[in-house]
């Protein structure tokens, strides 16, 4: 007797109910009783909350592993460039190859074995990691073209940048993730300005490039050839605006420049955009200044331009404000253009800007 006592003492006793808990089944008995849900469906009630909440918890132990990758890509990333502040120029073109091609190759692999059950989080350190892997991959095609090659350095930087976009398609193909994409268009903005370099090198127009890319990925965007559409719209944007920037060394550069960024802003009123209006907002601020400075002076029609174009972006951005989430929620469709067409547009774009870089040789 003593002993089934001391048996039933001594068994462990089962987990005090957490406070979300007991409301919860105070709720569901409350509902029960007075008929308004089955006892199966309560049961199914109960279930569902407990895999909700699971769900909760695995999100949030995942962001430890993400944290603790971003951690330890900035570990390595220094360590590399005190490694190679001290060593460097020490090495030879094939151990520096080496070092470059095996980072390159082990960030890649560390990002394919990141596991699918790691969710968002793992999908984000995936992205990381890979478009670090794009820029060594770039850093090693740089040393092999400019050194073990000994090409001159217009061409290889020209190699260099085309066997980026190779390894930065890929693994967009691979994964298509915004980050992906990204890095994509950086290598083939710099492939496209490498390219106007190579063709002219005192050339005034080498924003050119960026520019027709950042077209070209708008229009692809808006034919539906690149998914996500919205994604691929606002990098197209912001590539069309950095090189109308970089183009805008002439007037009719500056001209180029300033039709881009206005160009968006009315873009971004149809689609009621307010992410598209910052980019171009900002084109407009960076352009507008410096044209006004070269074709007004210090006139008093420089100022009044100025306030009237500001004044303008502020009545865009309330009217965005105040019209986005209702009547333009309808038309904020990015992908409704025929994709035949988007791609002969930007075959002529391209030819287009191949024939003006041509003319200024």
């Amino acid at each position: 007797m003593s002993t089934t006592r001391m048996s039933t003492s001594e068994s462990p006793r089962a987990p005090e109910p957490r406070g979300e808990d007991r409301r919860l089944e105070t709720q569901l008995a409350a509902w029960t009783s007075e008929g308004l849900i089955s006892a199966d469906q309560a049961r199914r009630l109960r279930e569902a909350e407990r895999d909700a909440r699971a769900t909760r918890e695995r999100a949030r132990s995942s962001l430890v592993p993400e944290a603790l990758g971003y951690l330890g890509g900035v570990v390595v990333v220094v360590g590399a460039a005190l490694l190679a502040d001290r060593f460097w120029s020490d090495l030879d073109t094939t151990w520096r190859l080496v070092v470059l091609g095996l980072a390159a190759v082990g960030l890649v692999t560390a990002g394919t074995f990141v596991p699918r059950a790691a969710g968002p989080a793992g999908v984000r350190l995936r992205a990381v990691l890979w478009a670090a892997s794009v820029a060594l991959a770039a850093g090693f095609l740089a040393v092999l073209t400019g050194q073990a090659m000994d090409l001159a350095e217009r061409p290889a930087a020209v190699t260099t940048g085309a066997g980026a976009v190779v390894v930065a398609v890929a693994l967009w193909r691979a994964r298509p993730t915004i980050l992906q994409q990204a890095a994509t268009l950086v290598a083939v903005s710099a492939t496209a300005a490498s390219a106007v370099v190579l063709a002219d090198e005192h050339s005034r127009v080498t924003g050119l490039g960026p520019w027709a890319v950042g077209l070209v990925w708008l229009l692809l965007a808006r034919g539906g050839v690149l998914r996500p559409a919205r994604t691929a719209f606002w990098l197209g944007a912001v590539a069309s605006v950095v090189g109308g920037i970089f183009a805008a060394e002439t007037d009719a550069g500056t001209v180029l420049a300033l039709t881009t960024a206005g160009g968006l802003v009315l873009l971004a009123l149809r689609l009621r955009d307010v992410l598209l209006l910052g980019v171009g907002a900002a084109g407009v601020l960076l352009v507008l200044p410096m044209a006004v400075r070269d074709w007004f002076g210090g006139s008093l029609a420089a100022a009044l331009v100025l306030i009237v174009s500001g004044s303008g972006l502020i009545g865009a951005g309330v009217w965005i404000a105040r019209t986005g989430r209702d009547e333009g929620s309808r038309h904020r469709r990015y992908d409704d253009g025929d994709p035949r067409l988007a791609v002969l547009t930007s075959l002529v774009v391209v030819v287009a800007v191949a024939l003006v870089v041509g003319a200024t040789r």
